[in-house]
């Protein structure tokens, strides 16, 4: 058996590992729950259109989007009009790609 102070301490440690865990889960959920987000789905030319006048009636207000996700699950029959839209919209969102993006 090892002594009881070994136990202890590893014990201590654990608990101080989990507590920091749990702290660093709570601040992030925190982070990911108060940051302003969008989610769409760009089905069709339309809902394409709407979404994304949507997301820039957004711009400089407190829900400005930090983190836009685009669910581009366009029907076959729509892809041909919703990508230039989005190819537009895109470049005028965002007109410089980042270094790591070269």
């Amino acid at each position: 058996m090892g002594s009881p102070g070994v136990a202890s301490v590893s014990l201590r440690h654990r608990y101080v590992h989990l507590t920091v865990l749990l702290s660093y889960q709570a601040e992030l959920a925190n982070l990911i729950g108060n940051t302003p987000s969008s989610f769409v789905q760009l089905e069709t030319l339309g809902t394409a259109n709407r979404h994304l006048k949507a997301i820039d009636a957004l711009h400089d207000t407190a829900r400005d989007p930090a983190i836009i996700c685009l669910n581009d699950d366009v029907h076959s029959n729509a892809e041909k009009y919703v990508r230039p839209v989005l190819r537009t919209w895109l470049d005028r969102k965002w007109p410089h790609a980042p270094e790591w993006e070269t």
